[in-house]
């Protein structure tokens, strides 16, 4: 009988163990994924480069904000925003509001 006792507790350390392995396992894979994420973040502003530092404001109102287009999507944008303003007073800056 205390050979079937011993038998007994060394499997259940052996299954301790395997879940303890299993939760270091699981627990690296996530810092591994953790790290996936910052490099892929690190990679995108990488790829932006020195074009989203050195920003070329004229060139960008010439070739697409001073279109005829765009200046009355901009006007119909302003005209929402100057209504809202009115009903809802200057609150609503940053906010959706549902009516």
């Amino acid at each position: 009988m205390d050979y079937n006792s011993q038998v007994a507790q060394s499997q259940k350390m052996e299954q301790a163990n395997f879940a303890r392995m299993q939760g270091v396992i699981a627990r690296r894979e996530g810092e591994i994924a953790k790290l996936g994420y910052y490099a892929k973040a690190g990679e995108s502003l990488l790829r932006i480069g020195t074009s989203w530092i050195m920003r070329d404001y004229k060139s960008e109102y010439a070739n697409y904000h001073s279109k005829s287009e765009q200046k009355k999507n901009r006007a119909g944008r302003n005209g929402a925003r100057r209504i809202m303003k009115k009903k809802y007073g200057s609150s609503i800056l940053g906010r959706d509001v549902d009516s």
